[in-house]
């Protein structure tokens, strides 16, 4: 059995080299066309990461806003929300809800109140 076709002249080495260069560029196309399906795939997993990472990390764009919005959050919750909670409570749940706050309000400034967006991006991002 043999693969490749009887060359006998050099107009068919042409046509093979064109036959062959259409193959590849077929399959070029087949294997980006199977990465395309397979990122669409993935995506209900890169969503849920995602959605992982806003309560494990807070967002870092607002800078000083955000280590207010922490410290104020921090001393409602631990003095008076959850003063007769469990010590685990006291643990994960401001870390958790910080978190979330820091997202929820980096969406509502960069969407509704590009004002004080300006604002922010005005002021430093740490305090040295």
């Amino acid at each position: 059995m043999k693969n490749s076709p009887d060359i006998k002249s050099y107009d068919d080495l042409m046509n093979e080299k064109e036959r062959l260069k259409t193959l590849f560029n077929d399959q070029k196309q087949g294997i980006r066309n199977d990465l395309s399906a397979l990122k669409d795939t993935f995506n209900p997993v890169k969503n849920v990461a995602k959605s992982l990472g806003n309560f494990t990390s807070p967002d870092k764009s607002l800078g000083l806003l955000n280590t207010g919005l922490s410290f104020a959050l921090d001393l409602i919750l631990r003095k008076f929300l959850l003063k007769k909670s469990g010590w685990l409570v006291k643990l994960a749940a401001p870390f958790i809800i910080k978190n979330l706050l820091s997202h929820f309000a980096a969406r509502k400034i960069n969407t509704e109140m590009p004002e004080l967006k300006n604002v922010i991006n005005k002021m430093p991002k740490t305090v040295q």
